[in-house]
């Protein structure tokens, strides 16, 4: 199988350097070494170079919106190690921000009063529920976003090409590190909207509510474009074709709401179970 074609990128401005010829970006002077050049696709390879935020930020960019040119990177050797930290700050990043969000509607919210539901079932088991909830959360955010690897390594590529593609599979999460200021920002029209009823500032409310539904509607798209990218690497990187793209299109859905049960549905039940065995026992 040929090689993809590959254009060397400036990881500082993004200027073409395939007619390079001196150490240095023509565009912006920025440096240019071996390093920068296998960073041309994976920006947060570049990280020590371009600063943590900045290369975090645009990896999560380039593979959401520029995913085939992303998947070039597999013509040369990827930091396995860096896509897993890449993967894992994402995560954690999301589950904190989807943690805080549910704490703050459940605090502000008077419909699902925290003190009542702590009389009604006991601080100790309310608290252990949402613990546990927000634990399998984790859970299935940490295994959901590798789920789909297992499609990136067809057995007529070469171990090292199939291990390229699964590393650069991990980065698939982009689109996800990119829906957190929509969250965030969901977060802060809620809690404006909240306040804004209080007190009586009918348009503030509007508009805070328009711009809850609009955040919400492209949080919900993300997952989509998640899915997407997954489907795109598993054809670009891993060279599947329309019937493997297909079988990842389709299953990994399914693969992911049997996961939710498993993790934030059967983990919360499972202790819950025991928890209740233990104390009628």
């Amino acid at each position: 199988m040929s090689e993809p074609a590959t254009t060397l990128i400036c990881p500082y401005c993004g200027y073409d350097l395939r007619t390079l010829t001196t150490d240095a970006c023509p565009e912006c002077g920025g440096a240019v070494d071996e390093q920068s050049l296998i960073a041309a696709h994976v920006p947060w390879e570049a990280r020590h170079q371009i600063g943590t935020v900045r290369a975090l930020w645009r990896t999560a960019w380039r593979v959401t919106w520029k995913t085939k040119a992303f998947c070039h990177a597999v013509a040369r050797p990827v930091d396995y190690a860096a896509a897993r930290r890449f993967q894992l700050i994402t995560v954690t990043a999301l589950w904190v921000s989807l943690v805080v969000a549910a704490l703050v509607v459940l605090a502000l919210n008077g419909e699902w009063d925290l003190q009542d539901m702590a009389e009604d079932y006991g601080p100790l088991r309310l608290w252990l529920g949402l613990g546990l909830g927000a634990a399998g959360l984790y859970v299935f955010l940490l295994l959901g976003t590798g789920l789909h690897t297992y499609w990136l390594h067809p057995r007529r590529l070469d171990v090292e090409r199939q291990n390229r593609a699964i590393a650069l599979g991990y980065y698939a999460c982009g689109p996800l590190l990119l829906a957190l200021p929509m969250l965030w920002t969901l977060t802060a029209a809620f809690v404006i909207r909240m306040f804004a009823l209080e007190l009586e500032r009918e348009w503030v409310a509007v508009f805070a509510q328009a711009l809850f539904l609009i955040c919400l509607f492209g949080l919900l798209l993300m997952p989509i474009a998640f899915v997407f990218v997954c489907s795109s690497m598993a054809c670009n990187a891993a060279g599947r074709g329309s019937l493997g793209r297909a079988s990842l299109t389709l299953g990994q859905p399914a693969a992911l709401a049997l996961l939710a049960c498993f993790t934030v549905l059967g983990l919360p039940a499972f202790v819950g179970y025991a928890w209740l065995i233990a104390v009628t026992w």
